[in-house]
């Protein structure tokens, strides 16, 4: 071959193929790593601001004297189970209760808590926690897959003081 029909030839050599193949697969794996661990994550951060939206949910319930198709105003609190948490009507948790509202929390993740008998129970009118502990109001919720934890205090007064 002579210089010309060199010149006219396009392409890439094998060496740029792989060198341009080595990087991307570097890139795809970076990313799948990522987003496998915000996968992981996400669903843990969700069901937290869930859970702090129906604490205050069922707080503003006790406070502004919702009777809730009954005749008078009454306490509203929150109890919790290891894979799911029951919104509930009155001073005290009654599973039997047909007015209760039970939510499942995802899969992969559990809870456990440091609440006198596993609920939260705010009063009617002031909102304060009824069944309040000096020895501690939190809420655990742990993602199994990756160890994870989020805690979720919670002062007398009803306010949630931090989640770490």
């Amino acid at each position: 071959m002579n210089k010309s029909q060199l010149a006219d030839r396009q392409g890439f050599t094998i060496i740029e193929i792989i060198v341009v193949l080595g990087i991307l697969a570097t890139l795809l794996s970076i990313g799948y790593v990522r987003f496998t661990d915000i996968a992981r994550r996400a669903p843990l951060s969700a069901t937290v601001e869930t859970v702090i939206a129906d604490l205050r949910g069922q707080q503003t319930k006790a406070m502004s004297g919702y009777a809730g198709g009954g005749s008078a105003a009454d306490d509203y609190g929150v109890y919790f189970d290891t894979n799911s948490y029951t919104l509930f009507k009155g001073p005290v948790y009654s599973a039997l209760d047909s007015t209760n509202a039970k939510t499942l929390l995802p899969d992969y993740i559990t809870c456990s808590s440091v609440l006198p008998d596993s609920s939260v129970v705010f009063t009617k009118g002031d909102g304060e926690v009824l069944n309040y502990s000096t020895s501690g109001n939190t809420i655990t919720l742990t993602q199994t897959l990756s160890g994870e934890q989020k805690t979720i205090t919670i002062n007398r007064y009803g306010a949630v003081l931090s989640v770490e």
